[in-house]
């Protein structure tokens, strides 16, 4: 890729969640910016350590010049020549004399620790390379000031690595250069006032000040690779890194390297899945609905049951929590689909690697619903029926959880439509298999599925509306066209009759679905907001009442199968595989997708850089024209064979 003409992203993750993430330039444009954060610090939240490292030439005349200015972007560095952000991070730079210098970034597979190699080519003069951490030492979500606190002195461990406790009570840190002898020369100085452009245009306080603890000098001759480490604690021989490799080309491939990127193991040995970065950890709702993509992306059952094991073990009142507790903070239980999801992902790993795989989780299932029915947590049960309803009050329970002064942006108090889709098709799914196998809670639940679907259609249509109701709360429904009505027409069992299916799925396809995902809320609508950009407030009200969401493709394109069946999905899809193979390599993140796109064209993104759920429902998407290429194949090589059946299931 060649020299940017606007500042990109890239990425870069271990195995622990600890990550990498910048800009094409360098520039510091986030406070997430910084070439090591980890996850997992031993000390509460993830920790942003190194924010950046400064290089230097030095030339016999006296005279210098850095290879960028990732601070405060007015001075004149070395010519940036070419740019790489995925699957490696790769920078190459052009001196005033004719010095080329590739910088390649990696970060240690197990280990805290970033790899920053150097390879100066076309050395003609002695020269020297001096590399400058910029060090932060602070929480991932705080910004630091100068203070007299930071210790900035060495201790020798080696010739080759030194050793520094920034602050007492939190992790060590250690440096090291590979491949060249340095001379170190301490300087401990604060850089002052660094400003990062992108957070205040999001309305947070966007000023830091980085502490530099001194130089590493190295004498070059010749054409040299060196390698400068920064870890927590230790330095280890560079070796395994975590490098993303699709197994298949063009944008599976793709998507394939990204969806390894959220894959965590945590320290403690248990499994997750962050749900996005930079900010956000490994959530249970979002954990969930990615599960079936990520599966496909790693082809490793036993990670995901892994996954699911470590959710399971995370259960509050019998329930599955929004936010699992982490590093001694209490988990966020304001989820009611986060059960019903677990319960749809063991549904999904069953049709796909058989029932006997997911065997272990049927149980489990079982006292999950009745967790639900008894009233596990109090702001949601079952009623007499498989309908779920929601206490009002100062939390917001579904996926569309914009909160501001407290309360729910999108109110969906009472009963929703995905959560009783659900709730629907979990009941089925579990009685089904409870009835020759755990007969006590098939007798005592199978009486609510008596006259379920007639509920349903009770509750959330009205023909002259055309389309499913969003939500209703206990005595009027909400007919604003959301796209959470695809959860009632895409999962296995479906509380809806084929016309209401159909004409909801028109609704949707004409005024939410675009290239970039599907609306959150029809553009007719009056509180629709087509933008989302702007402050905090801005953006929570934008957030769910017009926001383009990619991940809402997956269940649209259940839906799109179940309703009109596998030939309908290529022409419906193929405008949005086309727009997100532009964005893998050319916009945002390069080689990740973005959590959120505005609801008006162009559809500029927002929100995290990378999200997981975005990236493996579009692989689901992919998987699933994959198979309706594969059927079509197969159909035309035998043409003079009867006709298949009709595989859309009749519901």
């Amino acid at each position: 890729m060649q020299a940017p003409s606007g500042p990109l992203e890239w990425l870069c993750t271990n195995r622990h969640g600890s990550f990498a993430l910048g800009s094409s330039d360098r520039r510091l444009r986030r406070k997430y910016h910084g070439l090591l954060t980890v996850r997992e610090p031993g000390c509460g939240a993830p920790w942003s350590v190194l924010a950046e490292v400064h290089e230097g030439l030095t030339y016999p005349d006296g005279s210098g010049e850095l290879l960028c200015d990732a601070l405060y972007g007015n001075l004149q560095p070395a010519s940036l020549a070419s740019f790489q952000g995925a699957p490696r991070i790769l920078h190459s730079y052009r001196t005033t004399r004719g010095i080329e210098i590739e910088r390649e970034l990696k970060l240690s597979a197990e280990h805290d620790q970033v790899e920053l190699t150097y390879r100066v080519r076309g050395v003609r003069e002695a020269v020297e390379l001096s590399l400058s951490p910029l060090l932060r030492c602070r929480g991932m979500h705080d910004l630091t000031r100068e203070n007299p606190f930071l210790d900035g002195s060495f201790s020798n461990v080696s010739a080759q690595e030194l050793r520094m406790l920034p602050y007492q009570g939190m992790p060590g840190l250690a440096f090291a250069i590979q491949g060249a002898s340095f001379e170190l020369r301490e300087r401990g100085t604060w850089h002052t006032g660094v400003h990062y452009p992108w957070e205040a245009e999001r309305g947070y306080e966007a000023m830091e000040d980085l502490f530099c603890p001194g130089a590493f000098c190295v004498a070059l001759e010749r054409d040299t690779e060196l390698t400068f480490l920064v870890a927590v604690e230790r330095c280890v021989r560079p070796g395994l890194t975590r490098e993303p490799v699709g197994k298949h080309a063009g944008l599976q491939g793709s998507l394939e390297r990204a969806a390894e990127q959220f894959a965590m193991r945590a320290k403690n040995g248990a499994s997750a899945v962050i749900a996005g970065y930079p900010w956000f950890g490994p959530w249970g709702r979002d954990t969930l609905i990615a599960l079936p993509g990520l599966h496909l992306a790693w082809g490793d059952t036993e990670r995901t049951l892994a996954v699911l094991e470590s959710l399971l073990a995370a259960r509050v009142n019998g329930l599955i929590p929004n936010i699992p507790a982490i590093g001694g903070e209490t988990a966020n239980t304001c989820s009611v689909d986060a059960t019903l999801l677990f319960v749809r992902a063991v549904q999904w790993l069953a049709q796909q690697e058989g029932a006997d795989v997911v065997s272990r989780f049927m149980p489990a299932l079982c006292d999950m619903l009745d967790a639900l029915a008894e009233g596990g947590d109090s702001r949601m049960r079952f009623d007499d029926g498989i309908g779920i309803r929601t206490e009002r009050g100062p939390w917001a329970m579904t996926w569309m959880d914009a909160m501001i002064g407290g309360w729910p942006v999108t109110p969906r108090a009472g009963y929703a439509i995905d959560i009783d889709a659900l709730a629907y098709n979990a009941a089925h799914f579990v009685v089904d298999w409870a009835e020759p196998k755990h007969a006590a809670f098939a007798r005592a639940f199978k009486p609510r599925l008596k006259d379920a679907e007639a509920r349903f259609l009770a509750r959330y249509w009205d023909e002259r509306h055309g389309h499913l109701a969003d939500c209703h709360d206990g005595q009027n429904a909400d007919f604003s066209l959301r796209p959470n009505l695809l959860w009632a027409l895409g999962l296995p069992y479906r509380p809806v009759p084929a016309q209401v299916a159909k004409s909801s799925l028109e609704a949707v396809t004409r005024d939410l679905l675009t290239p970039a995902g599907l609306r959150t809320l029809s553009p007719k609508d009056p509180a629709y907001r087509g933008h989302y950009r702007g402050t905090q407030d801005e953006r929570d009200r934008a957030y769910h009442q017009g926001t383009v969401w990619p991940w809402l493709l997956g269940i649209y394109a259940d839906a799109v199968v179940a309703t009109l069946g596998r030939d309908a999905l290529e022409p419906l899809m193929a405008p949005s595989l086309a727009f997100f193979a532009q964005h893998l390599d050319h916009e945002g993140c390069v080689g990740q997708v973005s959590e959120v796109f505005s609801g008006d064209g162009p559809h500029e993104a927002g929100g995290t850089p990378a999200q997981a759920w975005s990236v493996s429902e579009l692989l689901r998407v992919h998987k699933l024209l994959s198979m309706q290429t594969t059927a079509a194949g197969k159909s035309a090589a035998k043409k003079s064979a009867p006709h298949a059946s009709d595989m859309v299931a009749k519901r």
